[in-house]
């Protein structure tokens, strides 16, 4: 009946010479050890000079290729913190720049939403809402930019003004004046059912596939066009803001405790007057511009970024 030895080998040996010390000093006999093929290759390589790695300098010659997000707190490649006397940070000196208020003294709502909205979009919406309504009924609504300018303008009146339904806003007895002469019912459904800002063969699929919201990017770029005309002040503020939606979007989010919580999330850089700035409407990762991983910045952080904004 064979009998089990286990050696205690040292990591390194000088001389094969130990390794026969060894077994003559075990009571087992050598035929014992013929079959453990791994003990055979090990006496080869000793034999020959051949020193075997200890495990701290096969993994050191890989470390420094790592990551720093990949390395764990404690071992190998720990990043050391340096204590230095002094620390110069790098500050972007704030040129402020004077608002001329007196050029809006005379300025009427319809002024300030020009700043949005101008004639230039709205031109391009009836163009686009033409050919669409060609490709799905074959033939044209033949409408204007200034109908699409009085169909965006019930949109918004509708927004403040809510009724059950959007019928109800012509019936007898529940019409609005101001909107009921501006658009007629069946108008207003035909333009809201061909209505868009973008020629889906125009687009190219791998501008479909980076950005998700290209069916309203031309809307998106203008008003945010308008609010980089602002006067940005030295002092902001980032934060997330919901923009209400129940509709059917694949980056729909919920965030508990908001207003709002159902809707699309938009980061947003606004002053201390309320005013905003700039906007980010989140739709995944690729959102941001991409900044090294080892920077472990987060969303929040990758929002503003290290060195310059994104918003």
């Amino acid at each position: 009946m064979c009998k089990c030895v286990f050696l205690a080998l040292p990591k390194r040996l000088q001389s094969p010479k130990e390794i026969f010390a060894l077994i003559e000093g075990s009571n087992s006999d050598l035929s014992d050890l013929s079959s453990d093929d791994e003990a055979e290759q090990t006496a080869t390589d000793l034999s020959s000079g051949n020193q075997p790695e200890s495990e701290d300098e096969s993994s050191g010659s890989s470390s420094d290729d790592e990551p720093l997000s990949s390395l764990q707190h404690g071992g190998v490649g720990k990043v050391q913190w340096k204590c230095q006397s002094s620390f110069s940070p790098t500050v972007t000196t704030f040129r402020d720049s004077p608002d001329d208020v007196d050029t809006r003294a005379e300025w009427k709502p319809t002024d300030y939403v020009k700043m949005y909205l101008d004639k230039q979009l709205f031109s391009l919406v009836s163009q686009c809402t033409n050919v669409t309504s060609v490709a799905i009924k074959g033939k044209s609504l033949n409408t204007t930019p200034a109908e699409i300018e009085r169909f965006i303008g019930a949109c918004l009146f509708m927004s403040c003004v809510s009724f059950p339904r959007v019928r109800m806003f012509w019936q007898r007895g529940l019409s609005v004046p101001v909107l009921a002469e501006a658009i007629a019912r069946d108008r207003f459904s035909r333009i809201r059912n061909s209505l868009k800002c973008v020629i889906d063969s125009d687009i190219s699929d791998e501008t479909k596939k980076n950005d998700r919201l290209w069916k309203v990017r031309p809307v998106l770029d203008r008003v945010r066009k308008g609010c980089l005309q602002l006067v940005r002040s030295r002092d902001i503020s980032i934060d997330e803001q919901m923009i209400p939606f129940t509709g059917a979007c694949q980056f729909k989010q919920y965030v508990p405790n908001k207003p709002n919580p159902i809707g699309l999330k938009n980061f947003v850089s606004a002053c201390p007057d309320g005013l905003v700035v700039d906007f980010v409407v989140y739709q995944g990762t690729n959102s941001f511009k991409e900044f090294p991983p080892v920077l472990k910045l987060g969303i929040g952080g990758t929002v503003v970024g290290p060195s310059g904004r994104n918003i």
